[in-house]
Formats: structure tokens, C-alpha cells, sequence
């Protein structure tokens, strides 16, 4: 049937934000023929499976229902085991060699005397040099995500990032070398895969290796590299989580306040905002922030540079809120002029930094009329910090206008 089997054994993998590129080391000899189990070609993106390294004239792909057709097997039919010869796995028609007779079988009527090998695909390639090449295709099923816990204890705090890889198929890889890569990269997607969401606590009895480690290789053509070069083993439906990035994080606590204009008077309580700063480039993820040990919310970061700022939001609250009063000046066909007083509060027994924004849509034009008021682009914003159980207030007048 095939020469060898798609299932790497040693080998390279490069996990993408949304698929991975496997790499298999093969000593190749024309006709090379391979064998994949259906639910791994499943994952293969289309078109992406190659045999590198070689002068490739063809690749022919075929389906193939088992390994057993023009096999002798046996059938426990009429009370007694027959020995048959197995004609078409499809319908399980079967040859009687002791009748000659032909007749199809149920398959818990079929006996083995050694395992089969699953349904699949059979690839063959034809080349003209022979010698060392590399088989490579692209897949889903094998994912890597960023994952970030963010510990505060008073005006320190670390961070610590976690690399999860994820292996959602049925098979067990082992693997010599691995790189993840943070960024966009676009590719066509496979038109019949979907990933399974099922989460699994997987039993391994690989043996764990403590010398498996994740270092920062930089960028590499506008993506950023992590690789792994010790070998591990990548369990079925499992994760193997690694830590990967402890970046020096400068953090400030925010008290945010947003708000669409609306000529009506209106009143909304503050989001908590860690604003962060990392020292070195991180990959979009999820993180979860504790304070003093205890979990204080989950937010996320998009790919994050070095020294570019991050709000992680965390949740409302109550205890520092504003009010909109809202003054109409001037209301015709060609026009609206409104006056706006905003009036923050802290309730808090410390004090807090804080931050208020509106934001405005159509032909607008804004004034400030308190000093506090900055003005950027569409919308107004105030900032700074206020005493325990202090109030301040800020005012700014705005005009939309209907007509060219």
C-alpha cells in the first residue's frame, strides 16, 4: 500500500495565529506514496500538502476505504467462523474460499487478525532525483494561543505570559523543533475542516521533558517568533502549556468615563482601566488581572509593541460615576448649539486618577468652556485626579450644523 505514514514522528512544526505548518524530514525514492488517515487529510488545507527537495512531474491523491480489500479475513457467519477474502470494504462484500461464492458481511460479523489501518487517503508523488526531501502541508486542529496572568501587590506587579498550545486531532505528535509566530497572516482557509471547541483533560504518558522552554527570536518579516528547540511529545486532544514572555510592565489605574453626545441629560458610573505598558512586543491574548491575590477581572490585548499602551477593562464602577446636564441654545432646520455640564464624582475613601470622554458624530463644532476641557478630533476629554469623596465638573458647548 504506502511506503510510510503522514503521522510525524520527528519533525518540525510552525503554528500560526490561525493554522500550522507541519515539516517532515523523509529520505524520498520515486514512486514515494504516504498514507493519511481521513480525519487528519480532513485538517489539511487544501492544496498545501508538497513534497520539497525533489523535482516534483506529479502527485496523485486517493481515497481508500481501509487496507483489507484482497485481504483474507474471517466472518463469524451461521454459527461458524468462515475464512473469506474481502472484495469491496465499501458495502463489505466478501468471496467464501471455500463456496467461491460471493455475499456482503455486517461489520461486527468481521473478524481481524491484525489491526487495519483507517480510512484514508493515499498520496503519491513522482519525481525524477531521489535523495532527502521534506514533506510539508498546512492544517488546522493544532493551535498555539497567548494567555497572560497579570499579578498586582501594591505598586509592584509582574507579568507573566503563557504559550497553550492546543492539539484538537486524534493523533500524537512528536516533535524536534517548534516556532510559534504572533501576527496577521492571511492564507485561504480549508473549505471542509471545522474545529472542534470541546475542551479535555488528556492523561499523557509521554515523559516530560523540564528543559522545554519558549525564546523570543524577534521579528521575522513582520511577525514575531517564539521557538521551542527541545523535543517534546504533543498529546491527542490536549495542552501543553509553556511560559513565554515576563516583560517589565509600567501600570496605571483609571477611572474611564465614555459617553455619545445626547441632547438629553444623562448619567453613566466609570469603567476600570489598568493602562499598561510593555517592554517588549506581545501577541494578542487574553489576560487576567488579580490584585492582592484575589481575581479582580479578565480583559485583552491586541498584538501589543513594545512601549505602546494597552487598557485592560475590567468592569464598571459604581462608586465613581458622572452626570450630563445638557443646555439647548439655539434648535432651527440649519442648526443645534448646546451647552454641556459634566459633573464627576469619587465616593472612594482614596484617591483616584480619572478620565471622561464624549463623543460626537455629523459636522460638529466644539468649544471649550472650562478650562479642563481638551478638545481631539471628534470628541471632548478631560483628565487628572481627584481626592477621596471629591467631585469636579467640566462645560463645553457644541454646535451641529444640517446644511451645506
Amino acid at each position: 500500500m504506502a511506503d510510510s505514514n503522514v503521522k510525524p514522528s520527528s519533525t518540525m512544526i510552525r503554528i500560526y495565529p490561525s493554522f500550522t505548518e507541519i515539516r517532515q524530514n523523509v529520505n524520498a525514492k520515486s514512486p514515494h506514496q504516504i498514507y493519511i488517515p481521513q480525519d487528519l487529510f480532513h485538517n489539511i488545507i487544501e492544496g498545501s500538502l508538497n513534497l520539497e527537495g525533489v523535482d516534483l512531474k506529479s502527485m496523485e491523491s486517493v481515497l481508500r476505504e481501509n487496507n483489507v480489500e484482497g485481504k483474507e479475513i474471517h466472518v463469524f457467519r451461521n454459527k461458524e467462523l468462515r475464512k473469506v477474502k474481502m472484495i469491496r470494504s465499501r458495502d463489505s462484500l466478501v468471496q467464501d474460499l471455500q463456496t467461491n461464492r460471493f455475499y456482503n458481511v455486517d461489520r461486527n460479523q468481521i473478524e481481524f487478525s491484525e489491526i487495519p489501518e483507517e480510512t484514508g487517503t493515499e498520496v503519491t508523488f513522482i519525481f525524477d532525483k531521489e535523495g532527502p526531501g521534506v514533506l510539508s502541508y498546512l492544517m488546522s486542529g493544532i493551535s498555539w494561543k497567548p494567555r497572560y496572568a497579570f499579578n498586582i501587590e501594591g505598586d509592584n506587579n509582574s507579568f507573566q505570559g503563557w504559550a497553550d498550545i492546543r492539539n484538537d486531532t486524534m493523533k500524537e505528535y512528536s516533535i524536534d523543533k517548534t516556532e510559534l509566530f504572533g501576527g496577521d497572516v492571511s492564507i485561504r482557509q480549508p473549505r471542509h475542516y471545522r474545529a472542534e471547541t470541546m475542551m479535555l483533560c488528556a492523561k499523557s504518558t509521554r515523559a516530560y521533558n523540564s528543559d522545554v522552554a519558549v525564546e523570543s527570536e524577534g521579528e521575522v518579516a513582520g511577525l514575531y517568533m517564539y521557538s521551542i528547540k527541545n523535543a517534546y511529545s504533543l498529546s491527542p486532544r490536549s495542552t501543553f502549556s509553556l511560559p513565554f514572555a515576563a516583560p517589565t510592565i509600567e501600570m496605571k489605574r483609571i477611572a474611564r468615563m465614555r459617553s455619545y453626545f445626547n441632547h438629553t441629560n444623562s448619567k453613566g458610573q466609570s469603567e476600570r482601566v489598568y493602562k499598561i505598558k510593555s517592554s517588549e512586543f506581545l501577541p494578542a491574548g487574553t489576560v487576567t488581572v488579580r490584585e492582592d491575590g484575589r481575581v479582580v477581572g479578565q480583559s485583552s490585548i491586541g498584538d501589543l509593541s513594545a512601549d505602546e499602551f494597552a487598557d485592560l477593562n475590567v468592569g464598571s464602577d459604581p462608586e465613581i460615576s458622572y452626570q450630563r446636564e445638557v443646555k439647548t441654545i439655539v434648535h432651527n432646520k440649519d442648526m443645534s448649539q448646546y451647552e454641556v455640564s459634566v459633573t464627576i464624582k469619587n465616593k472612594k475613601e482614596r484617591k483616584i486618577a480619572y478620565e471622561f470622554n464624549e463623543n460626537f458624530g455629523g459636522r460638529f463644532e466644539i468649544q471649550a468652556i472650562s478650562d479642563n476641557v481638551k478638545i481631539e478630533n471628534d470628541h471632548v476629554k478631560t483628565e487628572g485626579e481627584m481626592d477621596s469623596k471629591q467631585q469636579t465638573s467640566l462645560k463645553f458647548g457644541v454646535r451641529f450644523f444640517y446644511r451645506n
